[in-house]
């Protein structure tokens, strides 16, 4: 008899706890390299302010080593590293897109970063596509 008390709580007690571990390790581990919240910045293409969006995430918990990416719809994507002060361009298929957020599909440290063309306080400047990219902050 006690044994089967044990047995018709112990399952779908073991199984939310399950469930609470998993949750607990997906969003401290996995979220913070994949999810990225929107900001506000100022995007100039050739010298014109053009309406841009840019998300920050920051993967550790070093405030340091942030990534803003800044989409911008005429000349492409761009992942900026506040830590090694390097970017490179993104593709739309590393990426979704949602209201207020962005999730990368592979850690957003990943890939091939460069130093930009020219750097100035709080400013990128970029070299891309033939246009001259400046993101201020």
């Amino acid at each position: 008899m006690q044994f089967r008390r044990i047995w018709k709580y112990g399952i779908p007690v073991l199984m939310v706890l399950s469930c609470a571990a998993v949750g607990i390790w997906c969003f401290r581990a996995y979220v913070p390299k994949h999810l990225m919240r929107q900001f506000d910045i100022a995007v100039t293409v050739d010298g014109h302010p053009i309406k841009a969006e840019a998300y920050i995430g920051q993967p550790t918990d070093s405030e340091a080593e942030a990534y803003v990416l800044v989409h911008t719809p005429s000349v492409g994507d761009y992942l900026l590293n506040f830590d090694s002060e390097s970017y490179r361009e993104a593709s739309e298929h590393e990426y979704i897109r949602a209201k207020q957020q962005a999730w990368f599909l592979k850690p957003m440290q990943e890939g091939r970063f460069e130093p930009p063309s020219r750097m100035k306080l709080n400013e990128y400047i970029i070299v891309s596509h033939g246009h001259l990219v400046t993101i201020q902050f």
